[in-house]
């Protein structure tokens, strides 16, 4: 059965991608910090923009996983890193 939250994994990713490429910072918990939250308290710790992708909904109901996080919180870095080191 296909992840019913590929689309939204997917939309954020690029939004990261589009916020580090643009030198955005973006706030990112760390993932551990996220999964021990409860309630409200968790989407208020996500960005905004990953907010409107994901929905606070999903969020609460367990759809965005730590490991979301953990990627989001790293994945525009080592994009921006990699396309330095290319064109050097």
């Amino acid at each position: 059965m296909a992840d019913p939250s590929t689309k939204e994994r997917e939309m954020a990713s690029l939004y990261v991608f589009s916020a580090a490429l643009k030198g955005k910072e973006l706030n990112i918990p760390d993932y551990k910090h996220f999964d021990g939250a409860k309630g409200p308290e968790k989407p208020a710790l996500i960005d905004q923009g990953i907010r409107d992708i994901w929905t606070d909904t999903k969020i609460r109901g367990g759809g965005l996983k730590m490991e979301d996080v953990f990627s989001y919180k790293h994945q525009g870095k080592v994009l921006v890193d990699y396309l330095k080191e290319r064109n050097n």
